[in-house]
């Protein structure tokens, strides 16, 4: 039996995100990984928090949402840089 908190994570870390993505939603699809990535940061998650945050960095980028993308560097530097430096 599942509990509410994995169902929760499960529905965050597929369904949601496929969902968003496929649909081109951009403001959704940043706020969804935005909030995920919190989500699992309280929980302990480092592997779904940096995903997660990484991905909405990425859709407000894409969204053009610049000062947002920038707040969000600021925020979570240590989620966000490390993957800046990958390129």
């Amino acid at each position: 039996m599942r509990t509410a908190v994995g169902c929760f994570d499960l529905f965050f870390s597929t369904l949601y995100s496929h969902c968003v993505s496929r649909h081109s939603f951009v403001r959704d699809h940043a706020l969804a990984h935005e909030l995920a990535g919190v989500h699992f940061m309280r929980r302990g998650d480092e592997y779904w928090t940096k995903h997660n945050i990484k991905l909405a960095h990425e859709a407000y980028v894409d969204w053009q949402a610049n000062v947002k993308a920038d707040h969000l560097q600021l925020q979570y530097p240590k989620y966000i840089l490390d993957n800046l430096d990958q390129f």
